[in-house]
């Protein structure tokens, strides 16, 4: 293998790629970032076989091959290299790097080693701008499981509906739910982890004006795909059958507040510097008598803290806890000015809806006290 590229292309794609390589594999290739020559191009793959990267780079291909290299190694030297054009010369299982006066040799892997990496090959199943797909995604995926105890809540779910795509993601505590007006055949859906959603994200956020992102389910039903131009992510789909998320939803509220996004935000982050312990817990008031709205966190430690705003109330009076991290998220990936809140009771689901984005919303469980 024989080639040339310049640094500043080569260094980007290498660290989009590199996003994929876990230190901790126990087959040292997995540690490796494959390089190889196709169609007068330059291939770069990596995987943690979770999650896979393919990226094709132009390139000035004088003689065809392939070789794995370290990817942590490449991509250090090559981050020294200045902006100018790189050789590429592989003699037997060693690739020299060239660019200007520096030069290195590193011992690579047969690409033999490296695993089968999936490439779309057939018509996706969704075509979806990446902008309204990387805001989509991203206010639904925080909200996925770390529990690997439950494997298929450590994703998101995409669901075909009609004429729309749903994307939902849970922990059991919390739960987000998001509508695309976008045609999606899916079937009954598929379950992709979100560490791969959150890829994808990063992936959509290279497109260039005009693009779309292809997602594509394989037909062995164990892969998704996601393709932007040159790029390509593959993932393998979580196993098992995704909650009955529906069911949760409430149909109907005793109590509803609409508020600021901002003052809510703020009143919170004051709260939880006191919620320290017992799950960092914050009390919330709703008094539509007063039409204000308290927030009061305590720890015996330090101390305690209050605040209030003024806000749009209708129904029941009603106080219930939540945990500070859950509010904090769920606030910070609104992207409305304001939100409203709908609940039943102390210990009923929360329903969080941007006021004016009716394809959005997030529930919260509250946590129950002793008293």
């Amino acid at each position: 293998m024989r080639l040339s590229v310049m640094q500043e292309n080569l260094l980007k794609s290498l660290s989009l790629v590199g996003r994929c390589v876990s230190a901790k594999q126990a087959l040292p290739v997995l540690s490796n970032i494959l390089l190889q020559t196709e169609d007068g191009r330059l291939k770069l793959c990596a995987t943690n076989l979770e999650t896979s990267i393919t990226l094709w780079l132009g390139a000035k291909v004088e003689i065809e091959g392939s070789i794995t290299v370290p990817a942590r190694l490449l991509i250090e030297f090559v981050s020294s290299l200045p902006n100018e054009k790189i050789d590429l010369d592989l003699k037997d299982e060693s690739l020299t790097v060239t660019c200007a006066s520096y030069s290195a040799n590193i011992a690579g892997i047969a690409a033999s080693e490296f695993p089968p990496i999936p490439i779309l090959e057939e018509e996706p199943n969704l075509l979806v701008d990446p902008k309204i797909f990387s805001k989509a995604a991203g206010q639904v995926a925080f909200a996925a499981s770390a529990d690997e105890g439950r494997p298929v809540l450590t994703g998101v779910f995409f669901e075909s509906a009609k004429g729309s795509l749903n994307l939902v993601a849970t922990d059991g505590y919390r739960l987000t739910k998001k509508t695309l007006d976008v045609t999606a055949e899916i079937g009954e859906g598929v379950v992709i982890p979100a560490r791969s959603v959150s890829e994808a994200i990063k992936v959509a956020s290279e497109a260039e004006e005009g693009e779309m992102l292809k997602v594509a389910v394989t037909k062995s039903k164990n892969q998704a795909i996601f393709a932007l131009g040159n790029i390509q992510l593959a993932t393998r789909l979580l196993d098992g059958t995704y909650p009955p998320y529906q069911n949760i939803i409430p149909k109907s509220f005793t109590t509803r507040l609409v508020v600021g996004v901002e003052d809510f935000l703020k009143s919170v982050r004051a709260a939880s510097v006191f919620a320290k312990d017992l799950g960092n817990v914050i009390r919330l008031k709703l008094d539509p008598k007063t039409n204000r709205v308290t927030l009061f966190s305590a720890t015996a430690q330090l101390g305690e803290g209050t605040s209030s705003f003024e806000a749009s109330l209708e129904g029941e009076e009603v106080e219930a806890a939540f945990s500070s991290r859950y509010l904090t998220d769920t606030l910070s990936a609104l992207n409305t000015t304001q939100v409203s809140l709908e609940l039943n009771s102390a210990t009923s689901p929360v329903v969080f809806k941007p006021v004016g984005e009716e394809n959005y919303l997030q529930i919260i469980m509250p946590v129950r006290l002793q008293n």
